[in-house]
């Protein structure tokens, strides 16, 4: 079952969720991923949400990955130019 983490950057809440993947087999395998959600504090904003498919060694890699994902991207919205 995945976890989550809130956190707030810039008047966005972020929401991280990580999964931990788990083969078994002749090679036992572990890893994490991690994916994000991001809301606006106004409620007539945009939210989004995205996937990244890289997998780490632990949690904190991947929620640190999805954190900075989500960062840039909320980035790339305030700082655009206002729509025409």
């Amino acid at each position: 079952m995945p976890t989550s983490k809130r956190s707030t950057y810039r008047g966005y809440c972020i929401t991280t969720r990580w999964t931990n993947l788990q083969l078994s087999g002749k090679r036992p395998w572990k890893g994490f991923d991690a994916a994000f959600a991001v809301s606006p504090m106004d409620p007539d904003g945009q939210s989004w949400q995205e996937f990244p498919k890289t997998v780490f060694a632990t949690h904190e890699a991947a929620v640190a990955n999805a954190l900075g994902a989500a960062r840039r991207s909320i980035d790339d919205v305030a700082d655009a130019p206002p729509a025409h």
